[in-house]
């Protein structure tokens, strides 16, 4: 015979006697609905009948109902807290982690491709005028209304297909993936422009002799997964084209499926280089998509998608963003310094947050990040923030709430800017545009400013921005 059900939490602190005596009594309930149900019907169960439903049917009731005490009455493992703190340790143990607290990184160059611009002055002017994505032009919900999108911007302005013949596009990929590789591609070409010395027509003792002196992270969305194989080979063979390599190490591929990630993966290039410095430089590229109609079909179906009766749904967008990273000893570099991060990991913190719940999470997270600062005496008074921040009514509710308790006697407009606004979601992208313009801007006012991403409903992630010795170029 089988053993007895283990019981639920419901149930589990009561005594032995009390537990024996409620699966007894579930075993008679069943028998006697069974007696009375054959007698009715005047049958006489065989044997087989009786060890099957004298014991099975029973052991199976008793076994759903703790079943369902326990979904229903198991305590809640994060409900002291919505958002649980943590450390983000992409490229190893905590313990590595945690030992270098105050490590940094040198942000020496930076190139984007962004709806609101083609540069960080551009988009940076933008987020500070405050405008929101608006109508697409031919993205359609199912009701035939516009979508709320927003394309990025590119030195072929509407002519992508301009762009995918004279780029070679593989035509293996979708609309999002090509979009988004052609941003890709003028983004590292940019930067390159400014910082490759390979010569333009390399002779073959030359490109013998060269080593590399750049290595490339490329970072995809996780949904992309299956032909990241195809986007990393078409990057390379681009850069190939363009006389970069072998100036340019192959693509390392990487995946982020949520914006954190990017700040994850430059969290671990900054643990990387502290530990081992080296003269190569890295380029950490992120690019992503989401203007297709097969993804608004979807996303409106799913009741997703912002609209009017719709103020916290996805503004899809678009864009680029690298960063070339070296180790901190870059003199007069920006210097970017460890992440702080925190992520909601259980079922029962899923339902959604108030403002004020998730902007006690964010300060809790600008200060981790000032701790991590080798700055003497930093405080939140000291510093700017820019985020990813959208037009999503429940975005504005935290940004507003995190600014009040952050700097509560000072106008958040000019401490504060939300690159999100004007530019949708591009995840990564994005949430490594929030760098660039932090980057920017404390290179600007000599302030330093924090790059928060919170446009995933899951996860924040926070690092600050601290300006060089002198005021770099990005």
């Amino acid at each position: 015979m089988s053993a007895a059900p283990v019981p639920s939490p419901a149930i589990r602190g009561r005594s032995p006697l009390r537990i024996a005596l409620w699966i007894a009594c579930s075993f008679i309930a069943v028998w006697a609905a069974l007696a009375l149900y054959w007698r009715s019907i005047q049958h006489v169960p065989s044997s087989t009948e009786l060890l099957l439903n004298g014991i099975g049917v029973p052991l199976l009731l008793v076994i759903g109902i703790a079943g369902i005490c326990k979904g229903l009455f198991a305590p809640s493992q994060g409900a002291a807290s919505p958002l649980d703190p943590v450390e983000a340790a992409p490229s190893g143990s905590g313990s590595e982690n945690t030992s270098q607290p105050t490590a940094k990184i040198a942000l020496l160059d930076a190139s984007m491709r962004l709806p609101a611009g083609m540069n960080v002055d551009e988009v940076l002017a933008v987020a500070r005028e405050g405008k929101v994505v608006g109508l697409h032009p031919s993205l359609l919900l199912r009701n035939g209304a516009k979508a709320f999108a927003n394309a990025a911007a590119s030195i072929w302005h509407d002519d992508f297909e301009d762009a995918l013949t004279a780029l070679d596009v593989d035509p293996r990929l979708n609309d999002e993936q090509r979009r988004a590789i052609v941003l890709a591609a003028e983004t590292i070409d940019e930067l390159l422009e400014r910082h490759a010395t390979t010569p333009v027509i390399p002779t073959a003792e030359t490109m013998h002799a060269l080593a590399p002196r750049f290595k490339l992270h490329l970072l995809l969305p996780e949904r992309w997964r299956a032909d990241a194989v195809i986007c990393a080979a078409w990057l390379d063979r681009h850069l190939a084209r363009g006389h970069w390599l072998p100036a340019v190490e192959p693509a390392t591929t990487a995946f982020a499926a949520r914006a954190v990630g990017a700040l994850a993966l430059l969290d671990a290039l900054t643990v990387e280089l502290a530990a081992q410095p080296s003269s190569v430089r890295h380029i950490l590229l992120a690019c992503d998509s989401s203007l297709s109609q097969a993804t608004v079909d979807a996303l409106d179906d799913a009741g997703l998608l912002f609209a009017h009766n719709r103020p916290d749904g996805l503004v899809l967008g678009e864009g680029a963003c690298a960063l070339l990273l070296a180790p901190p000893a870059a003199a007069g570099a920006t210097q970017v310094h460890r992440l702080a991060s925190a992520a909601r990991t259980t079922h029962a913190e899923l339902a959604p947050l108030s403002g004020e719940q998730q902007s006690a999470t964010l300060v809790q997270l600008l200060e981790s990040a000032c701790g991590h600062a080798s700055t003497a005496g930093l405080t939140l008074m000291d510093c700017a923030l820019v985020s990813d921040a959208d037009q999503r009514v429940s975005r504005r509710a935290e940004m507003a709430n995190t600014a009040q308790q952050a700097w509560p006697d000072t106008d958040s407009r000019l401490r504060c800017c939300h690159l999100g606004l004007a530019n949708g979601s591009s995840n990564a992208a994005l949430a490594l545009g929030t760098v660039v313009a932090a980057a920017a801007h404390c290179n600007q006012t000599l302030q330093p400013t924090f790059a928060a991403s919170l446009g995933d409903p899951l996860e924040r992630g926070v690092v600050l921005v601290i300006p060089g010795n002198s005021v770099a170029d990005v």
